[in-house]
C-alpha cells in the first residue's frame, strides 16, 4: 500500500501496481496537491483509493478492481476531502464505485464503474459535486444521493442496475439532475424520496 500523511502535497503516485493488500491501496490523508494516476490497485482488503481531509488531489486513469471497499472514497463523516477531480478511472467488481462523504467541491467526470455489489456512485452529505459523464451501467445501483445539496448531476448513465437508476433520498436539496440516462433497472429510473 502507499500511504501519504502529514500535509504530504506535490506528490505524484505514478503507474504503480498494488495487489492484495490487507487495507486500502492508496491511502491519502492530510494531503493536498497530489496526482495519483495509471495505477492498477486489485483486491485491496479495504477500498482502492481513499482521501481523508486535505484536497486539491488528482485522481485520474487508474484500474481497480475487486477492492474490498469502494473503489475510490473522498472524505469520511467529519474527515471531509474537498476540491479534488475523479476523472477517467475504471473500477470493477468490489463494493462499488466512487463515494463523496461529508466533502465539498469534488467533480467526478467520466469514470466507468461496473459490475459492484453497490452504487456506482454515493453521494452522502456532499455538497457542490459535478457528476458528469459517467457509465454506472450494471452495478447494483447507479447513483445514491442522500443528506447531500446544491450537487449537479449530468450526463451520467446508470442504466440495467438491480436497484433504482438515480436515487435522491431524504434530506438532500437544491440538487440538478439533467440529461441522465436511467433505463432498464430493477427498480425505478429516478427516485425522489422526501428530497
Amino acid at each position: 500500500a502507499i500511504w501519504l500523511t502529514s500535509n504530504t502535497r506535490f506528490t505524484s503516485i505514478y503507474g504503480n501496481i498494488l495487489n492484495g493488500n490487507a487495507g486500502e491501496g492508496i491511502f491519502l490523508e492530510f494531503s493536498s496537491d497530489n496526482r495519483v494516476e495509471y495505477n492498477q490497485i486489485i483486491r485491496s482488503g479495504g477500498s482502492g483509493i481513499i482521501m481523508t481531509s486535505g484536497g486539491n488531489n488528482v485522481v485520474m486513469d487508474n484500474t481497480l478492481s475487486g477492492n474490498g471497499g469502494l473503489g475510490i472514497m473522498v472524505g469520511e463523516e467529519l474527515l471531509p476531502s474537498n476540491n479534488n477531480r475523479i476523472e477517467r478511472n475504471t473500477i470493477n467488481e468490489g463494493q462499488g464505485g466512487i463515494g463523496v462523504a461529508d466533502s465539498t467541491g469534488n467533480q467526478i467526470l467520466y469514470n466507468v464503474v461496473r459490475a459492484t455489489t453497490g452504487p456506482g456512485v454515493v453521494l452522502d452529505l456532499a455538497r457542490n459535486t459535478l457528476m458528469r459523464g459517467n457509465d454506472l451501467r450494471a452495478n447494483a445501483s447507479g447513483i445514491d444521493i442522500s443528506e447531500s445539496t446544491d450537487n449537479r448531476i449530468e450526463g451520467n448513465n446508470a442504466s440495467g442496475t438491480l436497484g433504482s437508476g438515480i436515487s435522491v433520498d431524504a434530506l438532500s436539496y437544491n440538487n440538478t439532475v439533467i440529461q441522465n440516462l436511467a433505463s432498464q433497472n430493477g427498480g425505478s429510473g429516478i427516485e425522489l424520496e422526501g428530497s
